[in-house]
């Protein structure tokens, strides 16, 4: 479990954080240790710590920008929302990471796949699936192009003001989902309940 460095050098003004600026992986993993639902608990001990922690949650967001924010609020939205709340189903953040070359390549590698024209056999099964689902046709291309997309736009909110990889650039489509990740982390907005970034 990460923890909240203190810093050690210097001295601190009056109303300075003593926390050092959390990393957005650490960050993500403090929000899924975090007990969210210590208001309920009988237990005075549990409650303090329960709201201490939040404090520490609170402050680190602050600290380390809209970023942080936004994924304090996207966790907590999808935590209190659903069945329990009666209200729809609010997507979880996944967790942050690194944007290297082999992430990138994985992306590349299942775009094409979506995008590879279908066999007519594979258009065949569709049609059978459209027959006995009533009209619902599921259209795997168009799924893992949508996961594809959601992908992209998380790592475009988690980039911050970053820019894209020359190959999600140089992609129209892979372009648009990191800015519209960009976006809402900028403009503060969340997806609605039931849909993806």
């Amino acid at each position: 479990m990460a923890t909240f460095a203190p810093t050690l050098s210097g001295s601190l003004d009056q109303g300075q954080s003593i926390w050092t600026k959390v990393s957005l992986v650490e960050f993500y993993q403090q929000l899924m240790c975090h007990d969210w639902f210590y208001c309920w608990s009988d237990d005075r001990h549990a409650y303090r710590t329960g709201e201490e922690s939040m404090g520490r949650l609170v402050q680190a967001a602050n600290e380390g920008g809209l970023v942080h924010q936004w994924l304090l609020k996207e966790v907590e939205m999808s935590l209190f929302s659903g069945e329990p709340w009666s209200t729809p189903k609010h997507p979880m953040p996944p967790a942050p990471n690194t944007l290297g070359l082999e992430v990138v390549i994985d992306l590349l590698a299942g775009l094409a796949e979506a995008e590879r024209p279908q066999s007519r056999i594979h258009r065949l099964a569709a049609g059978v699936i459209r027959f006995f689902s009533e009209g619902k046709a599921i259209d795997q291309a168009q799924v893992t192009l949508e996961t594809i997309a959601n992908r992209v736009r998380y790592m475009g909110a988690y980039a911050g003001t970053d820019n894209p990889p020359a190959q999600i650039a140089h992609h129209p489509a892979l372009f648009a989902a990191w800015s519209q990740g960009q976006q809402q982390v900028s403009d503060g907005s969340h997806p609605g309940a039931g849909e993806s970034i």
